[in-house]
C-alpha cells in the first residue's frame, strides 16, 4: 500500500477519507494501494458512478465515485484507492485523512458505499472474462486486399502500404535544419525520444524544391506520416491525409513502362483504381522512396530505429477516432476505407435519429449511422468529420466520426480487456490501451458490437431495400 505500511495495519482498521463534502470509511482490508489520482479518460455513456478510465503504472483500472457537488466549497479527487481483487476498480477520493482502529468511530463518518457504486456501474459483470485482441469480423476476402494510407501532395493523390507506417502526428513546432543537406531534406525532429528525419516526398518524387517557409510547415491539413523501411524510421510531410484505402488486387495496375522514367518513375510501384469512379492513386515504393542519397545521409545523422520485424509481426494497427471529445479507435483490420463524409445522404421515413441515411459508396448501397449522435447525444457538425466504412460481422457499414486523424501501431500485448461491463453501451467498448506510465487510456471500439442485434436487422433490411431500389 503506498504511503501506508500495510503490514502494520490492524485487521480491523479502516481508512478515514474524505470525497466531496462527505467523509468516509472504508475496510483497509479492501485496499491495495492508494496512489495519486490519474488522468481519467471518460467513458461514452457511462453511467454517473463511473468517472472513467485511469492508467496505473500500465494498468488500466475502471475509476469510480460519487457524483461531484455543484458546491464551491466541494473539493477535487487528488487521490485513487485501489481496491483488493480481479476486476480492476479504484475508487476516486480527495484526501485520504488517516487510519483508525473501527472502535474509534469518528463523528461524521458513514461507510464508503463501494458495493453499490460498483452494482449501479456494472450492472453485469462480464469485462474480466473477455479475452484480449480484437474481433475478427471483416470478410475473408477483406484480408486479401491491400491497406494503403492515402494522401495529397498538392493536386496529386498517393499511397503508401499500411506495413511501412508507424504512426501519423502533426507536424511538429521544432524542426532543426542541416545545413548542406540534400533538397529533399527538410531537417531532423524528435519522436518517442529519439531523432529521425523529416524529409519532403514533394522534392524526393521531383514535385518541387523541399523546403518548406516556416510558417506552412505547420499548416492546418499537414502531416506527418512516420515510416520504417529497411530498419530505419523517417518522416514524410504530407499536404493532407485523406484516409485509409482497401483495394482489391485486381485495381491494382502495374506503372506503365513510358512513365517508369526518372527519379520519381522508380518510386512509383503501382497505380490503383479506386472503386465507384473515385480516380487513381499512385501507390510509393517506399523502399525505393527512401533509398537515395538524402535518406543515407540522414540516417547516418539520426538514430537507427528500434522497429524491426519482429516488432511489426506483433503489432495491431489502430485507427484513431474523434467522437465528440472523445478519442477512441478502432482496429484497421475492420477497416475497409475512411473517405470524406458525403454531401448528401438518402434520408429514410421512421428511421431512429442515428440512422444518417443512405449512400452508394463503392458502387452499393451503404447504410450511414452517425457515431457521434449515438455516443454523445448530438449529431456531428465538424469539418473535418469522415466516414469511416467497416465490416461487422459480413455487414459493410458506414460511421460518421468527428475526426479519424491518424493511425498508431501499438504492441498487441499492450491491449487488455477493458474494465467495463459488458452491458456498457452494448458491449461496443471491447480493449482498452494504457499510453505511457500514467498517461491516457484509448478505449477500442468493437465494430461488431456497435449496432445491437435489433440494429443489425434493421441495417440489413435497409441495405437489401437500397440494393432493390437502385437495380
Amino acid at each position: 500500500m503506498t504511503g501506508l505500511a500495510r503490514r502494520a495495519i490492524a485487521d480491523d482498521a479502516r481508512l478515514i477519507v474524505r470525497a466531496g463534502n462527505a467523509r468516509y470509511g472504508i475496510a483497509a482490508a479492501r485496499v491495495r494501494e492508494i496512489v495519486r489520482l490519474p488522468r481519467i479518460t471518460p467513458v461514452p455513456l457511462g453511467p454517473p458512478m463511473l468517472h472513467g478510465l485511469g492508467n496505473v503504472r500500465g494498468e488500466t483500472l475502471a475509476i469510480l465515485g460519487p457524483a461531484r457537488e455543484a458546491s464551491a466549497k466541494a473539493g477535487r479527487p487528488r487521490q485513487l484507492l485501489v481496491l483488493e481483487g480481479p476486476d480492476r476498480i479504484g475508487i476516486a477520493v480527495d484526501v485520504v485523512e488517516k487510519v483508525e482502529r473501527r472502535a474509534a468511530g469518528s463523528a461524521r463518518v458513514r461507510a464508503l458505499p463501494i458495493d453499490s457504486w460498483i452494482g449501479d456501474a456494472f450492472p453485469v459483470r462480464e469485462a474480466a472474462k473477455r479475452a484480449a485482441g480484437p474481433r475478427q469480423t471483416q470478410a475473408r476476402q477483406q484480408e486479401e486486399r491491400l491497406v494503403l494510407l492515402h494522401f495529397q501532395l498538392g493536386d496529386q493523390n498517393l499511397a503508401l502500404p499500411l506495413e511501412h507506417v508507424v504512426e501519423v502526428i502533426g507536424v511538429p513546432q521544432a524542426i532543426a535544419t542541416l545545413p548542406g543537406a540534400d533538397d529533399a531534406v527538410i531537417g531532423t525532429m524528435l519522436w518517442r525520444d529519439r531523432t529521425i528525419g523529416l524529409l519532403s516526398p514533394a522534392a524526393l518524387l521531383g514535385f518541387g524544391p523541399g523546403a518548406v517557409p516556416s510558417g506552412a510547415l505547420g499548416g492546418p491539413a499537414r502531416r506527418v506520416v512516420i515510416v520504417t523501411v529497411g530498419g530505419h524510421i523517417s518522416g514524410l510531410l504530407v499536404d493532407r491525409l485523406e484516409g485509409l484505402l482497401r483495394i482489391a488486387p485486381d485495381r491494382i495496375d502495374p506503372v506503365p513502362p513510358s512513365l517508369q522514367l526518372g527519379a520519381s518513375g522508380s518510386c512509383i510501384a503501382a497505380i490503383c483504381r479506386r472503386e465507384n469512379g473515385g480516380g487513381l492513386v499512385s501507390v510509393l515504393a517506399a523502399e525505393h522512396l527512401l533509398g537515395e542519397a538524402s535518406a543515407r545521409q540522414l540516417a547516418a545523422k539520426s538514430e537507427r530505429a528500434a522497429v524491426g520485424d519482429a516488432d511489426r509481426v506483433n503489432a495491431v494497427a489502430l485507427l484513431l477516432l474523434v467522437i465528440g471529445n472523445h478519442r477512441l479507435a478502432l482496429p484497421v483490420a475492420t477497416v475497409e476505407q475512411v473517405v470524406l463524409a458525403p454531401g448528401e445522404m438518402t434520408r429514410l421515413p421512421n428511421a431512429p435519429d442515428w440512422l444518417s441515411g443512405l449512400a452508394h459508396i463503392g458502387g452499393a448501397p451503404l447504410v450511414i449511422i452517425d457515431q457521434v449522435l449515438r455516443l454523445t447525444g448530438r449529431a456531428t457538425t465538424s469539418a473535418r468529420r469522415r466516414l469511416v466504412i467497416v465490416r461487422a460481422d459480413d455487414e459493410r457499414v458506414g460511421f460518421l466520426v468527428d475526426e479519424a486523424p491518424t493511425i498508431l501501431h501499438v504492441d498487441r500485448a499492450a491491449l487488455a480487456p477493458a474494465p467495463l461491463p459488458q452491458a456498457l453501451a452494448g458491449g461496443v467498448f471491447g480493449e482498452a490501451l494504457a499510453i505511457g506510465e500514467d498517461g491516457d487510456t484509448l478505449l477500442l471500439l468493437d465494430p461488431a458490437a456497435m449496432m445491437s442485434s435489433a440494429e443489425q436487422d434493421l441495417v440489413r433490411a435497409v441495405a437489401d431495400h437500397g440494393a432493390v431500389a437502385a437495380a
